[in-house]
């Protein structure tokens, strides 16, 4: 590989990395920006989550960095495949039997946003940590 080669590559995996490095800032400023459905300021009782035929009920929350998360999901329709809650960068994954109420509490210790699915990964909601 010749000097102008290895410039050109040098300068082709520069600009990626900025890039990408850049796309991950962008994703965490903006989840910091966006406003949530529903605001919680206290979790001295779980948090009802409903999982309908419309998904997540509310999708989004907003909480506080720190604060102890508390939510209490309660499946009412079995039409959707919502039968399985996962917060895969908090490692839980909860079985949701129909009309029972399944809790998951954490604590986010970054500010952002924490996504939450069903077991396939069709029905989405969020946790935006301000």
């Amino acid at each position: 590989m010749n000097k102008i080669q290895k410039l050109a590559l040098f300068t082709v995996v520069s600009a990626g990395a900025i890039f990408f490095a850049s796309c991950g800032q962008a994703k965490t400023e903006n989840a910091a920006r966006e406003k949530p459905e529903v605001v919680v300021e206290s979790f001295d009782q779980p948090f009802k989550v409903t999982v309908s035929k419309n998904g997540f009920e509310p999708k989004s929350l907003g909480v506080k960095k720190g604060q102890t998360v508390k939510l209490a999901f309660i499946r009412t329709d079995e039409e959707n495949c919502g039968d399985e809650i996962v917060f895969p960068k908090q490692n839980i994954r909860k079985n949701l039997p129909l009309n029972e109420t399944v809790l998951v509490e954490f604590t986010p210790e970054e500010t952002g946003e924490i996504g939450f699915t069903c077991g396939m990964d069709m029905l989405r909601g969020k946790i935006l940590v301000q």
